[in-house]
């Protein structure tokens, strides 16, 4: 043989060798399961023979133990989808919120500086009016009608004025209080 052809062979060999490796490793990772083989209440030990019928309904009670199993871990990814989507959900509500408050809050502000800029023009405008009116007024007042109000009568400047002689002297002249409510005396004093 030459060299080039035992090369051949040998990786071949090595080849079939290890894919042959691999089978029988994949083999023995293959875990076998006792199965739930139910046995009676007075069984005490000993051997024990089982009907193809009883290992058939064992088989099946795995078999529906595992789809159980395979269910449960599915209701359990979907019920953690569920949860991450509430999640997100609420998230996006809070955010939604947020960026609506912000939104009242900015409207809030823009229309106090509105209002504030309403009255310090309003303000402004008035004393603006003021201005203009005092500027035209003029200086002197003389010219204007006397201002009309309810002036009090006081005491001593009526006693400093001469009696008429036309009318007749009162016997007593009312009294009055400072504030101008007049003063009642008794009868006996009178």
């Amino acid at each position: 043989m030459s060299k080039s052809s035992f090369d051949k062979y040998a990786s071949t060999a090595v080849r079939g060798g290890l894919s042959e490796a691999l089978q029988v490793k994949k083999k023995h990772n293959k875990k076998s399961k006792p199965l739930d083989l139910q046995q009676r209440q007075e069984y005490h030990g000993g051997a024990t023979f089982w009907t193809p019928r009883k290992v058939r309904e064992a088989r099946y009670r795995e078999t529906v133990r595992q789809q159980d199993k395979e269910q449960g871990q599915l209701r359990k990814a979907e019920t953690k989808e569920l949860q991450q989507a509430a999640r997100l959900y609420k998230q996006k509500i809070v955010e939604e919120r947020r960026v609506a408050w912000e939104a009242a809050k900015m409207a809030k502000q823009q229309e106090k500086a509105d209002k504030a800029a309403g009255q310090a023009a309003q303000k402004a405008a008035c004393n603006a009016k003021k201005a203009l009116q005092l500027s035209q007024k003029g200086k002197r007042k003389a010219s204007g009608l006397p201002p009309s109000g309810n002036k009090r009568c006081r005491r001593g400047a009526a006693a400093s004025a001469p009696a008429e002689a036309s009318e007749p002297a009162l016997a007593v002249p009312m009294r009055i209080t400072r504030h101008g409510s007049p003063i009642n005396l008794p009868k006996k004093y009178e």
